[in-house]
């Protein structure tokens, strides 16, 4: 079922989700090598790659700093055909997102943090973050996108025993499918599609 509505979990998957296009930190790049390889091989490793070694990470990773002028998708590429390494990757920037909407929630500014445990934290949605790309991509709130909500279905016509719920607008919807039923009425008959819509 795809809706017009702003869905927070669609969003902060994209989030989420990694850019094929992400910006990594330049001439750098984070390797760990298989375990039992001996500090010398690491050295020598790194030597043949023309890095040096910037900062030990947690788990036994490396980042380094590319020495010989290449271009960090060559020495991933070198680093990875080394059999003393068990990967090689971009370092990746991320950045925290500044925007967090002036949304009241039940009482004051910010309250909807304490409320909404699925927005924020480990176990979230990465609402903050979602919402910063849409106001980037020129749609605060989440306006003109259409979003794909798997689920039970929706309450999204009246059809049968189905009716629409009162919080939407029929208007609001793209056609849909079930594919639990293989037809193209997905109705909710649970009523937790309807919730996350």
């Amino acid at each position: 079922m795809r809706s017009r509505l702003f869905s927070l979990l669609v969003l902060a998957a994209l989030a989420a989700a990694p850019a094929a296009h992400a910006e990594v930190v330049p001439d750098e790049v984070i390797v760990k090598y298989e375990d039992g390889t001996t500090a010398s091989e690491r050295t020598a490793s790194r030597s043949d790659a023309g890095v040096g070694i910037k900062d030990a990470l947690p788990g036994g990773s490396q980042q380094v700093t590319i020495e010989d002028g290449k271009s960090v998708e060559a020495t991933v590429a070198e680093l990875e055909s080394d059999p003393r390494v068990a990967y090689a990757a971009p370092n990746p920037i991320a950045r925290a997102s500044a925007f967090i909407p002036n949304d009241p929630g039940p009482g004051n500014f910010g309250d909807w943090q304490k409320v909404q445990w699925n927005f924020l934290g480990p176990t979230g949605v990465g609402a903050p973050e979602a919402w910063a790309i849409a106001n980037a991509a020129g749609a605060p709130g989440g306006k003109g996108v259409t979003v794909a909500v798997l689920d039970t279905g929706v309450a999204y016509q009246s059809r049968g025993r189905y009716r629409l719920s009162p919080d939407f607008t029929r208007e609001q919807f793209v056609s849909g499918y079930d594919f639990v039923d293989d037809d193209k009425f997905p109705n909710d008959e649970n009523g937790h599609g309807t919730h996350v819509a």
